[in-house]
């Protein structure tokens, strides 16, 4: 997986049926992005600026089949797998 903008996560993500599944276990806290299969479709961290209680900022992650490629307009790119795959 790749370190993406939250914009270009959600762009990726959306058009799919996912929904966040908390990671357990202490903080950093984390999410998985799954489809009802089970197949994971991008992932969110929170952590804190250092040095900071607040606010709790996010890195969004996805895999390398949903990041938008740099000649294509970001919508292609995200529509362009659903299988799945990581």
């Amino acid at each position: 997986m790749k370190q993406v903008t939250q914009s270009e996560f959600f762009a990726a993500i959306n058009p799919q049926d996912v929904h966040p599944s908390i990671v357990p276990g202490p903080w950093p806290w984390a999410s998985l992005w799954k489809t009802p299969a089970g197949a994971v479709r991008g992932k969110s961290v929170d952590y804190l600026a250092e040095g900071t209680r607040y606010p709790i900022l996010t890195h969004y992650f996805l895999p390398e089949d949903l990041i938008p490629l740099d000649d294509e307009p970001d919508e292609c790119a995200a529509y362009q797998s659903l299988t799945g795959r990581i």
